[in-house]
């Protein structure tokens, strides 16, 4: 299979000689570390659905981590936004804002803020448009959306007070933010769903799917909504620690003891 990495194209190759387990990477042997890390996976814990549901900077974080997934250049773009955020800052804890250093940083900032922004915006609305009849959507809210406050309120306060890295995302179901009024079973099952419709626009930029790093799946979770889950990412490579009970007795999953 051909595999998109940051770099670029890799051709990675698994098969038995009979008596072990050969992994090439563009026809050369390879460990199973620098195997598995030319795949693009999607770590699903318990602790990160946890953070996702209950911290703002937590699913942000998550966001990201899916924009990134779709273009290498997005962790760049973050990156230098962040730093150019910190300059403003510095400069605005300073008080020195009536001058021409803080005119480039402050354009800097502007013009870096528009580009996440207009990356987030566009993976939640291909994100919804899969999601659509499933009970499950992603809004984004935030200072960003609303622009740039009053600049001499930042004065003040001596700190950038809008901007992407102060937005958020909320799971809605009806309308309703999960975050409040959903259990944690539902919130697995919610972040599953996102999960699935991910790596079905990765599929479709990549023409391969997400390898699934799942962690304690069965915690919290009834076997109806287990069920649910498993369904969400049928198909796809997962990586997990749990009983052969789990997946057993499921249809169209095959167990392998290691």
């Amino acid at each position: 299979m051909n595999i998109l990495t940051q770099e670029s194209f890799h051709e990675l190759l698994i098969h038995f000689d009979g008596k072990r387990c050969i992994r090439l990477r563009d026809g050369k042997p390879s460990s199973a570390l620098e195997f598995i890390s030319d795949l693009f996976s999607l770590y699903l814990g318990t602790p990160l659905i946890f953070e996702v549901f209950t911290s703002r900077k937590g699913v942000l974080r998550w966001i990201d981590s899916l924009c990134a997934g779709l273009d290498s250049l997005y962790i760049r773009e973050l990156f230098r936004y962040n730093k150019v955020l910190e300059s403003r800052n510095r400069l605005l804890r300073d008080g020195k804002v009536n001058n021409f250093e803080f005119e480039v940083w402050n354009d800097k900032f502007i013009e870096g803020a528009r580009r996440i922004l207009e990356r987030r915006v566009h993976l939640l609305k291909e994100l919804n448009l899969r999601l659509k009849g499933r009970g499950v959507s992603l809004q984004l809210y935030g200072s960003s959306l609303r622009g740039p406050v009053p600049f001499d309120e930042e004065i003040r306060l001596k700190k950038s007070l809008w901007g992407p890295h102060l937005d958020g995302v909320r799971f809605l179901s009806e309308e309703r933010d999960l975050r409040i009024f959903g259990s944690t079973g539902l919130w697995k099952t919610a972040f599953f769903t996102v999960v699935e419709a991910f790596s079905s626009l990765f599929q479709e930029r990549t023409g391969q799917r997400p390898l699934l790093l799942v962690d304690d799946f069965d915690a919290d979770l009834d076997r109806d909504h287990q069920g649910i889950s498993l369904e969400s990412i049928r198909g796809q490579a997962v990586l997990t620690y749990v009983t052969s009970g789990l997946f057993s007795d499921r249809t169209g999953c095959s167990f392998l003891e290691v």
